[in-house]
């Protein structure tokens, strides 16, 4: 999360939605010394500073938590299955830096389906550590049926949803506009050429909300 009170706004760190390229353009107008990095702790459990869904955030800053209701406040998102995908080759980096370097691509599937068809809600609750970059995009942006992000900027089409956040900031628009359109991991093949069925249902089953709320279909084959 990046938070900059000249500009009064705040950057909601939804991860694998384009965060690293949209924090590098956003940290000049930072206000917090760069407090929402690296890790803390909550309730005794170990969490990511920079990946807060809002129960988190209201629970251990509520002091900037007060300040989503007060500020211009956005985040990206993604179309789940390629967000899903994209978070399962940051937890394996070994494993996809063999498939993306043309090796092992039967084993990679199997093993991307595999951990989805095993995939819980416990899991991706907010909670656990290790699966901090699986948890649903819908809890950065609402916390119970109170939405508090203003905009919400598609991966797909940000330069030009990035035209949104000029009709209240344009200084943080030209900015935003500067962001890098690749994706550091790409993720090599469409999402209905890796996943297979039990993935895919399981994926539409635990991020439904998802695709409810930020307009994606529920088919692998529009990803």
């Amino acid at each position: 999360m990046i938070i900059g009170d000249r500009l009064e706004f705040v950057f909601i760190h939804n991860p694998k939605c384009a965060g690293t390229a949209l924090r590098s353009v956003l940290m000049p107008f930072d206000t917090t010394g760069n407090l929402f990095w690296m890790h803390d702790t909550c309730n005794g459990h170990k969490i990511d500073k920079a990946h807060m869904p809002l129960f988190l955030l209201k629970q251990r800053f509520p002091e900037y938590f007060g300040l989503l209701s007060r500020y211009l406040t956005f985040m990206a998102v993604r179309n789940p299955f390629t967000r899903a995908i994209s978070a399962f080759n940051e937890t394996h980096q070994e494993l996809y830096v063999a498939y993306a370097g043309g090796e092992s691509l039967s084993r990679y599937r199997y093993e991307l389906n595999r951990f989805f068809e095993d995939l819980t809600e416990s899991e991706i609750n907010g909670w656990s550590f290790a699966h901090r970059h699986f948890v649903r995009q819908a809890d950065f942006c609402f916390l119970g049926r109170k939405r508090y992000v203003d905009i919400t900027l598609r991966c797909e089409s940000l330069v030009e949803d990035v035209a949104k956040v000029g009709l209240f900031a344009p200084d943080l628009a030209a900015a935003l506009a500067t962001v890098p359109q690749t994706h550091q991991r790409p993720i090599g093949h469409r999402p209905a050429e890796l996943l297979n069925h039990l993935a895919v249902k399981r994926i539409v089953d635990l991020y439904d909300r998802d695709f409810a709320l930020f307009g994606y279909s529920r088919s692998p084959l529009t990803a």
